[in-house]
């Protein structure tokens, strides 16, 4: 069950003193339950993933150099594609204008329309020799050489842009972007310093030989922020699976700071057992620690998903694939402690699977970024929130009460003040009601956007229904709830200052 502990007062506290290390963070999401519109959690509400993506590569200059290591592409500006950005148009523009464009793909299929020449990764069951193992040139990254970096789950397709949810981010940083770099240029043979294309066993071996494997980076961004990045197969210093399980579990050989009240993670494909027994542990050594997740509800994630449940993890499938053909939830991503000052991210093109996170298996090449900053942990963990609510799993004897825990801080507040609460996951609606001590309403507010089964947090700007500052002195506030079961309520008593 999610416990007690996911609820933390002082989150916006610790976002506000990071909130310049985001400043070169930018987090983008999908929206595939409203059709052309962009996600209202994005950097940029009123931009759709595809065309943060054409944003972010045509801000290229002439003369610079590009890299792509993409999976699947067919965003070409024609069919079902017409309404979206024509990514492909705009890499061979940005290429006969005079950008070095240089792009690393799975298969022809979807490099075909490209007017220069790139790189294809073909396994064999696609008719041709392997050029390393025979898993899949599974990466999703751009890099702007000397700038910045995207990465994440989104492939860029039309069914990723509408029907799928997955996430990206654009980072920048010189230092991030060459470690990239070194990893495209390990993968994409000539006339990039190798002298064969090279993926999964044989691109870890050559790398490995020449000094030019970058699994394991560390880049510290100028306004504090720490990413983390490991590539797969590689097996030093690390793995990508026991990079995940070393955040999850955090060991006494490291120096990663252990969870302390939670661990989230929306995951199409889970089947790598050792990061559920990381999420047992991590259990076992701090029971306050609530573990909840999200996962596509196909066969290859039963394993995982019933060991998950017998250990009290509060895990849901999300069933749109199966059940309506489209709405594949597509995220790989794990948010710890999302409100705390220790806050990390983890994402990319990796499924917490063997074959995504290990070097067992198909060798696919991956990537994951570990992004230590609190306000992009609390964009993924609101993502993370619409999920869960989405699914609809959410037992109701995770609450005792429909409503509980009503909090206010500051208290006593001055300028503004957030009152919370907890609700179960039958709630249908809240209003916030603020009294005076003499029992006469001073306001009532009803949020638009809450989230059953969880935490949940509404501004107040200390005015009255008249829109005044209200006068100082001790309040009630009283957070009712609508359940099908009928209506409930919970006070709370909190100053305004002078």
């Amino acid at each position: 069950m999610i416990k007690r502990t996911l609820i933390i007062s002082v989150f916006v506290a610790f976002v506000s003193a990071v909130a310049c290390a985001s400043d070169d963070i930018k987090v983008w999401f999908s929206n595939p339950d409203s059709a052309l519109a962009p996600s209202p959690l994005s950097h940029d509400s009123s931009k759709r993933i595809d065309e943060a993506l054409y944003d972010f590569i045509d801000s290229a200059q002439q003369g610079a150099t590009v890299y792509v290591a993409i999976f699947e592409m067919n965003l070409n500006g024609s069919g079902d594609a017409a309404p979206l950005k024509n990514i492909k148009g705009l890499l061979n523009a940005k290429r006969a204008s005079g950008t070095a464009v240089y792009v690393a793909g799975h298969s022809t299929v979807s490099l075909a329309g490209l007017t220069f020449p790139t790189t294809v990764y073909r396994a064999a069951y696609e008719g041709e020799g392997t050029e390393g193992s025979g898993g899949l040139m599974h990466n999703k990254f751009v890099v702007l050489k000397d700038s910045a970096v995207w990465t994440g789950s989104y492939n860029f397709t039309v069914s990723a842009t509408l029907q799928q949810d997955n996430n990206a981010v654009s980072i920048y940083s010189p230092e991030l972007s060459r470690v990239f770099e070194t990893e495209f240029i390990n993968m994409y043979g000539p006339p990039l310093g190798r002298s064969t294309k090279e993926f999964g066993a044989i691109k870890v071996s050559s790398a490995v030989a020449a000094g030019t494997n970058v699994s394991g980076s560390s880049v510290t961004l100028p306004g504090g922020s720490v990413i983390k990045v490991y590539f797969n197969p590689y097996t030093l210093p690390k793995t990508i699976a026991t990079a995940i399980e070393d955040e999850i579990l955090s060991p006494t050989r490291t120096a990663i700071p252990a969870p302390r009240e939670s661990v989230f993670f929306a995951t199409a494909w889970f089947s790598r057992l050792s990061i559920t027994e990381a999420m047992r542990e991590s259990l076992g050594a701090n029971a306050a620690v609530g573990i909840a997740g999200v996962m596509d509800d196909q066969s290859s994630n039963n394993t995982v998903y019933y060991s998950l449940k017998n250990s009290s993890v509060a895990v849901t499938w999300d069933s749109r694939r199966s059940s309506f053909g489209s709405g594949l939830m597509h995220h790989k991503f794990g948010v710890i402690d999302p409100n705390l000052k220790n806050a990390r991210t983890i994402t990319g093109s990796a499924n917490w699977s063997n074959s995504g996170a290990t070097a067992d298996g198909n060798n696919n090449d991956e990537n994951i970024v570990i992004i230590y900053d609190p306000s992009v942990s609390g964009k993924y963990y609101k993502e993370f929130r619409r999920m869960f609510a989405l699914t609809g799993a959410v037992s109701p004897a995770a609450f005792v009460k429909s409503v509980d825990n009503v909090v206010m801080y500051p208290s006593p507040a001055r300028t503004s003040a957030v009152i919370g609460f907890d609700i179960s996951a039958l709630v249908e609606k809240i209003t916030v009601k603020i009294y005076t001590l003499s029992g006469e309403l001073a306001r009532a507010i009803t949020p638009e956007t809450y989230y059953p089964g969880f935490y949940n947090e509404v501004a107040w700007d200390l005015k009255n229904t008249a829109g005044q500052r209200v006068a100082p002195g001790l309040y009630f506030i009283k957070v009712e709830v609508e359940t099908p079961d009928g209506k409930f309520f919970a006070l709370k008593k909190a100053a305004v200052g002078k």
